[in-house]
């Protein structure tokens, strides 16, 4: 009877776990980097009227109407701290305004909130490059090439940072895998510098 009784307990917490974990990947993502690295990112659902003051405010931008969009995207945080899609526009907002240590800081709260999504790793990457801020930029961009490496502009980024630091082995490298993607600006870059 102890042994039916210990099955059944068993039985009951397996079941218990294997629910707890479906519930766990109906609400994440699952990702895995080139390096067998995992990262899991939650899927949040957002109030209706803060995503509604968000749709307002991408209205605004591509109207042209930059800081009418901007109040609305800092409403649409306010009302949602964690609402990522809202940071990562008033990132770019920031960026195309010139308030380039405003955009860092708040691609940077992107990456805290979604540490595998790796828009903001290569748009904070492209901000530090503007800025001359090398070994930021190469971190960056090392971060974003762990989750992909397909993206052939990344490449030639990747070689100004590193041709900056005098690391050119190393810049060569980078736009030989732009090369490989068939992109000219590596190409053209390579052979400028590598030849």
């Amino acid at each position: 009877m102890k042994r039916v009784f210990f099955v059944i307990a068993f039985l009951c917490f397996l079941t218990h776990t294997y629910s707890q974990h479906v519930v766990v990947l109906d609400s994440a993502w699952m990702f895995v980097s080139e390096d067998g690295d995992t990262c899991y990112e939650a899927i949040t659902e957002r109030h209706p009227k803060t995503e509604k003051t968000f749709k307002k405010a991408e209205a605004f931008f591509k109207k042209g109407k930059l800081e009418k969009a901007k109040e609305l995207y800092d409403k649409a945080v306010e009302m949602d701290p964690k609402y990522y899609d809202a940071i990562m526009a008033r990132a770019e907002f920031h960026e195309a305004s010139g308030a380039l240590d405003l955009a860092i800081k708040e691609y940077t709260l992107a990456i805290k909130m979604l540490p595998c999504e790796k828009k903001p790793h290569l748009e904070r990457g492209r901000v530090h490059l503007t800025q001359e801020h090398w070994g930021s930029a190469i971190q960056d961009f090392q971060a974003y090439l762990k989750w992909s490496t397909i993206n052939a502009e990344i490449y030639p980024m990747m070689a100004t940072a590193m041709f900056a630091t005098k690391n050119d082995a190393a810049a060569c490298k980078f736009l030989e895998k732009g090369i490989k993607l068939d992109d000219d600006v590596s190409q053209k870059m390579f052979d400028e510098r590598c030849k």
